[in-house]
């Protein structure tokens, strides 16, 4: 070893960790030094003409303990043409992981290739706290003549990047143009200056890249004008002139970005939406349901995938209101609708709908968008609601309005289609006895008695209504003619003579009918007027009689 022993450095090593005010100046001194700790090789290269290595298989850091608080500090100088940044990082990596990192600060102090750089650094890092501080002093330069139009000229934005500081070295034309900045002004700041991420970000993501553990990265850089960018930075070390440095390949994707960021925004929405979401092919198949499907009708993706949503009505639908469905959005337009469907577990339910084209970019079909919502309870709600407004409370007949719009749709359809049809007129007789002498709640008894012999009387297809008080209709569709008519009056007369139980008593009444058959010429008006009329002339008669209007008779 020139000019010095090993022991002379174990002797120096101790004054150094001895005194926290100690200077190490090796500047002149041609000598190297490997310690050896364990498995990991920890190399120092102090200024030499030509680098050489030494083992000292006895240096022994137990022997130089540390007292608690203690913080070394020193200089340290390398002053040679020939030394690179390889070994300047190989240096600082020694320092950081040697006995000697115990030290809270170091000054490093190197000229290399023409810069002068003056390093402070915080062990705490792995790199360190403050900048480096270059002068330029006639570099030579990094690129080869037949690499500079390659690199300048390029239209991807090139960088190299010093990975010790993350200094800016050189940029080529697009990366300044894209930075807004000139190449002397691009030159002068970092990575930290143009990230907007903290410096551990930033200074992870450059260690992670000179050691190729990170090949590609997105993140957001400022521009001279501060205009925030996202950017994608593939990255790697390259040698150049025996320098260590990173290359940085840069690729603007802020448009990029902002959609992507648009659609993962969509795709949460839809894929937690409260809505079910189904997606189909344009032939109908599912491609895509969301989590909200899954819980609606109880049906993961892996069993419907494929499927026809056909597969979960709970009754055939009409083919009228399918085929219009499909001729809507196959016509680009939205169809909206309900549909009565079954869950996985058999339980019926209905679901609204709305149902869009998705078109590709020639403005054709490609696939359809189902948005589903359960509406079961409200359609429970609203049908209840309806049955109240439309249907007797006492007896659930259908009440007058009711009646009317069932009437005005028989007439319409009688006259259209040449059928048979009919209204019978009904007012009870005596009822007003009943229901003075054994009061109101077996006058209610009493009519809901009479509404069941009503419907008991005639067929499904027929419509019994309580229009008010003790006053009932009845509908026949599809009567053959005045006989069948009759035969049906009859039939009620009958039943409604018959001994009524009410809760003990017994009650016996009569009716008095009034008929009147659909004609061409009827409106609900002269039809309902003639029923009523002819139900007063059974009354007059003497009750318990059945009247037919004029035409009857005919």
């Amino acid at each position: 070893m020139d000019n010095h022993t090993s022991s002379d450095i174990r002797q120096q090593i101790h004054l150094l960790i001895r005194d926290h005010n100690a200077e190490l100046v090796t500047q002149g001194v041609s000598y190297a030094m490997d310690l050896i700790n364990g498995a990991r090789e920890n190399v120092l290269f102090p200024a030499v003409t030509r680098i050489t290595h030494q083992i000292f298989d006895d240096f022994d850091p137990s022997e130089h303990p540390v007292r608690e608080g203690f913080e070394p500090e020193f200089v340290y100088w390398c002053h040679n043409q020939g030394l690179d940044h390889a070994d300047l990082l190989r240096i600082i990596k020694f320092l950081r992981d040697s006995y000697l990192s115990l030290c809270s600060s170091i000054e490093l102090r190197a000229v290399l290739r023409g810069y002068f750089d003056i390093l402070e650094l915080s062990l705490c890092t792995l790199w360190g706290q403050v900048p480096v501080v270059r002068h330029l002093n006639n570099p030579s330069p990094l690129l080869d003549a037949a690499d500079y139009p390659l690199f300048y000229n390029n239209h991807s934005m090139m960088m190299l990047v010093d990975p010790v500081d993350g200094e800016i070295i050189d940029a080529n034309h697009a990366a300044c143009k894209f930075y807004g900045y000139s190449h002397d002004q691009l030159t002068q700041r970092s990575l930290y200056d143009l990230n907007i991420d903290t410096r551990e970000s930033v200074q992870e993501k450059i260690e992670r890249a000179y050691c190729g553990a990170l090949v590609s990265y997105r993140v957001k850089h400022q521009l001279a004008d501060g205009e925030i960018r996202a950017i994608e930075v593939f990255s790697g070390p390259i040698i150049l002139g025996e320098r260590a440095l990173l290359y940085s390949i840069i690729h603007d994707i802020n448009d990029r970005a902002q959609i992507e960021d648009h659609l993962r925004k969509i795709t949460t929405a839809v894929e937690h939406s409260p809505a079910s979401i189904v997606i189909t092919d344009r032939n109908g198949h599912i491609e895509y349901i969301n989590q909200s499907f899954t819980h609606v009708t109880g049906y993961t993706a892996r069993e419907v995938m494929g499927e026809n949503p056909r597969i979960f009505r709970a009754q055939p639908r009409p083919a009228t209101e399918t085929q219009q469905m499909w001729q809507t959005i196959l016509d680009g337009k939205i169809w909206r609708g309900l549909f009565f469907n079954r869950r996985k577990n058999g339980e019926a339910f209905w679901e609204k709908a709305a149902i869009a084209p998705i078109f590709d970019s020639q403005n054709t079909i490609t696939h359809f968008v189902a948005i589903k919502e359960d509406i079961t309870r409200q359609k429970e709600l609203e049908d209840k609601i309806w049955h109240q407004a439309h249907h007797d409370a006492l007896t659930d007949l259908p009440n007058r309005v009711l009646f009317y719009q069932y009437l005005g749709d028989i007439v319409l359809h009688a006259q259209r289609q040449d059928i048979g049809a009919a209204l019978l007129f009904i007012d009870l007789d005596r009822f007003k006895e009943v229901n003075d002498s054994l009061g109101h709640e077996y006058g209610d008894l009493l009519l809901q008695q009479v509404a069941q012999r009503l419907k008991d009387s005639v067929r499904k297809t027929d419509q019994v209504a309580r229009i008010g008080g003790d006053e009932f209709t009845v509908l026949l569709c599809h009567t053959s003619g005045h006989e069948a008519i009759e035969a049906v009056a009859n039939k009620i007369l009958l039943q409604l003579s018959q001994p009524f139980d009410l809760k003990g008593y017994t009650a016996e009444i009569s009716c008095s009918i009034g008929i009147a058959k659909v004609l061409k010429t009827h409106t609900t008006e002269t039809l309902v007027r003639e029923a009523d009329h002819a139900m007063f002339a059974a009354k007059k008669s003497g009750r318990n009689k059945i009247v037919s209007a004029p035409f009857l008779s005919e």
